[in-house]
């Protein structure tokens, strides 16, 4: 199935959506262009090939989320384990990488 649960499409362009839940849900393309997503939810959540350009992504929560193709470059604040996430072909920042590896006790500097 495409799409999401509800069959719809959703882009968001600054906008402020700390706190919301998308757990579980079917998110793929959709578009977070320089929004705050503070401590969002996205557990279980299928977010293949999701743009998180230019987007807060500080105290999101990731478990067992479907990253595949996603793209991170931009994005800044995230901390994502991928031993617990699928992140296959996700695109991430040189400067960014601390939010992928420090999980695994890498230091970045």
């Amino acid at each position: 199935e495409e799409g999401n649960r509800m069959g719809l499409e959703m882009q968001f362009d600054h906008c402020i959506l700390d706190h919301t839940s998308f757990y579980g849900l079917k998110l793929k393309q959709t578009l977070f262009k320089h929004c705050s997503l503070k401590e969002v939810d996205f557990t279980e959540a299928e977010l293949g090939e999701v743009s998180f350009e230019g987007s807060n992504l500080e105290g999101a929560k990731f478990e067992r989320t479907d990253l595949r193709k996603a793209d991170f470059r931009g994005a800044k604040n995230y901390l994502i384990d991928p031993r617990e996430n699928r992140v296959l072909k996700a695109r991430f920042s040189k400067e960014d990488l601390e939010g992928l590896v420090k999980s695994l006790g890498v230091v970045v500097e």
